[in-house]
């Protein structure tokens, strides 16, 4: 799932409240230079939008799917009784 909106929308809380279920990353992607909270995630948010084969929309695919299969197998794990049967 991914949460784009206005501050003040409860978007940390949510992510707060899911994590009690389900493994989740939070990546916070907001410019360097912004003041709000929750601050920007530096390592991760540089990496997705500062390297250049990311760019590539086959190779962003790719990365996405390895990403959300193994985040759903870490959830399997950790949860087990959270998937529907």
């Amino acid at each position: 799932i991914t949460m784009c909106q206005s501050s003040g929308y409860g978007k940390t809380r949510l992510a707060k409240e899911m994590s009690a279920h389900h493994v989740l990353v939070y990546i916070c992607l907001r410019p360097s230079t912004a003041t709000g909270w929750p601050g920007r995630s530096p390592r991760i948010a540089d990496f997705i939008l500062n390297s250049g084969y990311l760019h590539d929309a086959v190779t962003w695919k790719g990365f996405m799917q390895m990403l959300t299969a193994f985040l759903n197998c870490c959830d399997d794990c950790y949860f087990p009784n959270s998937s529907p049967s």
